[in-house]
């Protein structure tokens, strides 16, 4: 517990002020006096660290302006100087991220324009609670395919893209020498290839027919050489046959003379026929070697056209059904697109989650996630995740089909990361059976007061209460029957309370002890305890109520209004 801060001139460190604190301590003074600095010099003291850096340059205002430091702290432990604090070094103009710096030293310091009054789902502790669970909770929405059914016409369309590509990096022969010869005349402007009507199959069945001819005409010459080789060896067998048979009539000869002419002669006629024979069969056996040798040579040839043709054909065909298929992968995209697109131009494109968890140590509050309708930005997100686009222009299908962009199927991770994001914007605060973004500025303003009290021992700095200006939004029966009954209950524990407050209610009825406030005097009056204005006035009579005169005749006229209803009745 702070019993006192001992505060001084910066221009004559030798001036000091002390101020004495008790144990519940109410801060006044008119508006704009610096009750809401005050408390933040009180707050800087306990956490023992000074929002804005030291140094040649004076960065806080507090010094600046108001020539006021704290010089030293005095608590129930002993005494400590501020030349030890720790110092955030903000300069001038990072005041209120210095302040928030400041707020998470304690579990309990409620600043004027504190989220927690009005909105704590955009608290940095609701921001932190949200992003310790949201793997947790993307987890389940995964577990069921139904919660990511959304997703599918996007899914589709990264499909679609990735099979497009996947045919678009095929490589296919384009040059075709029959395409080439068939379009060397035709306009390079045009656009589409001329069709060809060449006959392959016909083509095919003349060259098969001239290579059986050829085979059928080779066999039939080739059994010629054959007979007349078989004559050829039977000639010769038959001269050797003879010659035996000369010797034989030479011995006859006078007996066998004019047989002999006539054998000789006839013997004669057989070499004679026998040489014709082979001049015929050496030229018919040159004409077969050359015939072979020119059949071989058109076989080849031929072969090597019907390789060339059966080649040509194949690529032809090839390149047809690259077309084929483009075309039909080309339509799948459009097809996916143009479900893209309509689901982006339904009036409402829902997303239906229905889920709420329970936040851990809290009885009260929940995070819970309706279904809602997707917007731009959010679709723009899922086609950046599932297609890659690295802009967020809205592109057209030829856009896509262009682009330099490597498609890939959407990952269980990027999934993953869709969810994160949607749950992340979508996810709602819920006290109780009510959504908080739907509760009155009161309701809200009373739940963060009383759950940030009622969390007091949850955090750091647990015995101090530093609230300011909480009755903002609040009417004050709510004031009196909520507010001051919490903040009573810590009369008698080891909590010490430091309030600024405009409340007559809650700077009377709870009975504190009153620090007046106006950093423009000097330093004696800048800071003054129980305060007694002209005598007649308190702190809090004058401030709070308007005087006791004025105390007194709103009294007078609610009585009155009281007996005349009265007497109504």
């Amino acid at each position: 517990m702070i019993k006192k801060i001992v505060f001084k001139n910066t221009k004559d460190e030798k001036t000091k002020k002390e101020v004495n604190f008790g144990k519940i301590n109410v801060i006044l003074g008119e508006k704009g006096s610096g009750k809401s600095t005050f408390l933040r010099l009180i707050a800087e003291a306990i956490a023992k660290t000074n929002i804005f850096k030291r140094g040649s340059k004076i960065e806080d205002f507090v010094e600046s302006k108001y020539c006021l430091a704290i010089d030293k702290v005095v608590d129930e432990t002993g005494e400590y100087y501020s030349n030890n604090f720790l110092n955030l070094n903000k300069s001038q103009n990072k005041y209120t991220e210095g302040l928030n710096e400041l707020q998470e030293k304690f579990s309990c310091y409620i600043t004027q324009n504190d989220s927690r009054k009005s909105s704590i789902d955009y608290s940095s502790k609701f921001k932190k609670l949200v992003k310790e669970n949201l793997p947790i909770y993307v987890s389940e929405i995964l577990k069921d395919p139904i919660n990511t059914e959304f997703l599918q016409p996007y899914d589709d369309l990264a499909k679609a893209f990735c099979e497009y590509n996947d045919l678009s990096k095929k490589t296919i022969n384009y040059h075709i020498p029959f395409i080439l010869e068939q379009t060397k005349n035709v306009n390079p402007s045009l656009s589409s290839l001329q069709t060809n009507t060449f006959d392959w199959n016909a083509e095919k069945m003349h060259l098969n027919s001239l290579g059986n001819n050829l085979s059928n005409g080779e066999s039939g010459i080739k059994r010629q050489i054959n007979i007349i080789s078989s004559l050829n060896l039977d000639i010769i067998k038959n001269i050797n046959s003879l010659e035996h048979y000369k010797d034989y009539y030479k011995k006859e000869y006078a007996e066998f003379n004019s047989k002999l002419v006539i054998l000789d002669k006839t013997l004669n006629d057989f070499l004679l026929a026998t040489e014709k024979l082979n001049i015929k069969n050496t030229m018919l056996k040159n004409a077969l070697e050359s015939f072979v040798s020119s059949y071989e040579y058109a076989l080849k040839t031929a072969k090597e056209k019907l390789n060339k043709s059966e080649n040509n054909l194949s690529q032809y065909n090839e390149l047809c059904e690259y077309f084929v298929k483009s075309a039909e992968k080309l339509f799948n995209c459009n097809k996916a697109y143009k479900n893209v697109i309509d689901n982006e131009n339904k009036d409402t494109y829902e997303v239906n989650w229905n889920f709420k968890w329970k936040i851990p140590n809290e009885d009260a509050i929940f995070l819970k996630v309706e279904p809602f309708d997707l917007d731009e930005s959010n679709i723009q997100h899922i086609i950046k995740e599932t297609i890659g686009l690295n802009d967020n222009k809205r592109k057209n299908i030829i856009d896509l089909i262009t682009s330099s962009n490597v498609y890939t199927l959407m990952s269980q991770r990027k999934k993953e990361e869709v969810i994160n994001s949607l749950l992340n914007e979508h996810i709602k605060l819920c006290v109780g059976d009510k959504n908080y973004d739907q509760m009155s500025n009161g309701e809200k303003s009373l739940f963060g007061i009383v759950h940030t009290i009622s969390n007091i021992d949850s955090g750091d700095n647990s015995e101090y209460l530093l609230l300011d200006q909480i009755e903002d939004d609040l009417d004050n029966y709510t004031v009196v029957t909520k507010i001051i009954e919490l903040l009573k209950e810590f009369k008698n524990t080891n909590k010490q309370l430091f309030i600024v407050t405009h409340n007559a209610n809650i700077g009377t009825l709870l009975e504190s002890d009153s620090i007046t406030i106006d950093l423009e005097k000097e330093l004696d009056q800048k800071m003054v305890e129980n305060k007694i204005i002209n005598k007649k006035e308190t702190a809090e009579s004058y401030y709070l109520e308007g005087g006791f005169e004025a105390l007194n005749k709103r009294s007078e006229i609610l009585n009155y209004k009281l007996k005349k209803g009265e007497n109504n009745d």
